[in-house]
């Protein structure tokens, strides 16, 4: 099992920030943890880090002498946000370039180039990534076939580093409240169509059999399962992962992160999610009917209008709090589900990433004292407890 913390709370789009972040926190984390083995990495790469590292591939090696002094290996990277993703508007424009544009598959490509070349011998990569698109964007349904088949190339550049350097790299979609795919259902549904129609622009532009075209889409394409995000479309995670088994979806990476739940009957509850809101990351909303469906709400604000016309109800809000934060003030987390389906997802995958990338918005509003890198290591460590 690869275990690490997701390099995406760090600030910074330059690729001196990631090495930055690397001689910093990374390794004030790792000492914190402890051990003798070689501590993995969870890099963010965005688009100007990887364009630049493409232009300057010296910078690469240098940073691979890096992880040998530090005793360090990369083996994920996530690739979601293309561009800032801290210190400033955030909310949408993190799915932007969304797969029906092309700088998302030569964005995505690029990163896997880059991965194929810090993987360890023996260790298969996997890059987390946006989902095909955001439902709320008046076009969102335009060009699904596009961007399919972007989809279908950065699937088969992967499959060409495989045979050329013997790196396999999973690419794993992230389904996520609001986006398309946004449920695991939604997300196999997507799936089955890559399988349909990106296997025959595969056929068409590159001259691969059916089968093959499918084999490799099946090998390189798969599923990026956060356990906050399903625990916000109320969905049971060790059934979803069973149903990602059954359609033989690959679980490239497990990123474990909890949501917030709140118990909107209690006013204190309700007074403790408004002074949360933020300007930065969008916080999707799930609210459980008596019935079993789901009403959703694409942010914190809106829902929080709607609120006092809505009976009592538990909901869950796309907010990533630290997994040892079970409990904060009148609020709880979804980290209990976590703890409750560790077996089934720690054996769906070996790549385990802790994701908690709103931990400085999270500890403006709650006023956490503990400096990030013991955080995330506590974080670490309360996962390594699951798997003892």
């Amino acid at each position: 099992m690869h275990l690490t913390y997701c390099m995406n709370v760090h600030p910074g789009e330059q690729w001196d920030d990631v090495v930055r972040a690397t001689r910093g926190d990374a390794t004030r984390v790792r000492t914190l943890c402890g051990g003798d083995e070689p501590f993995g990495l969870g890099l963010r790469i965005s688009a100007a880090a990887a364009a630049e590292l493409t232009a300057q591939p010296e910078r690469l090696a240098a940073y691979r002498a890096l992880l040998r002094e530090q005793s360090m290996y990369v083996f994920t990277v996530n690739a979601f946000p293309y561009g800032t993703f801290h210190g400033t508007r955030v909310k949408e424009d993190v799915y932007a370039p969304d797969w029906r544009h092309p700088r998302r598959r030569d964005y995505t490509i690029q990163v896997a180039q880059i991965l194929a070349q810090l993987l360890p011998p023996g260790v298969e990569g996997s890059i987390s990534t946006a989902p095909l698109t955001f439902k709320a964007w008046p076009d969102s349904a335009t060009h699904r076939e596009q961007a399919l088949c972007h989809l279908a190339e950065a699937a088969y550049a992967l499959w060409q580093l495989e045979g050329e350097q013997e790196r396999r790299i999973v690419l794993a979609m992230e389904p996520e409240p609001g986006c398309d795919p946004e449920t695991i259902p939604e997300l196999v549904s997507v799936m089955n169509e890559l399988r349909d129609t990106g296997a025959t622009h595969l056929q068409a532009v590159h001259g691969l059999s059916r089968n093959a075209a499918v084999d490799l889409l099946r090998r390189h394409v798969g599923c990026c399962f956060d356990t906050a995000h399903q625990a916000v479309e109320f969905e049971s995670l060790a059934d979803g992962i069973h149903a990602l088994q059954q359609a033989g979806i690959a679980v490239g990476k497990v990123q474990v992160s909890a949501a917030i739940e709140a118990d909107c009957s209690r006013p204190e509850a309700v007074a403790q999610l408004a002074a949360m809101q933020d300007e930065v990351y969008l916080h999707q909303v799930g609210m459980q009917r008596p019935d079993g469906s789901v009403q959703r709400w694409n942010d914190l604000p809106a829902f929080l209008a709607d609120l006092p016309a809505l009976p009592p109800a538990t909901a869950r809000v796309h907010y990533h709090v630290p997994l040892f934060a079970e409990t904060f003030g009148a609020l709880r987390s979804t980290a209990r589900l976590v703890r409750e389906a560790a077996p089934v997802l720690l054996a769906a995958s070996s790549h385990i990433e802790a994701e908690t990338y709103t931990w400085q918005v999270w500890k403006e509003a709650t006023g956490e004292p503990l400096p990030l890198h013991a955080g995330l290591a506590r974080e670490l460590q309360w996962l390594r407890a699951l798997t003892a």
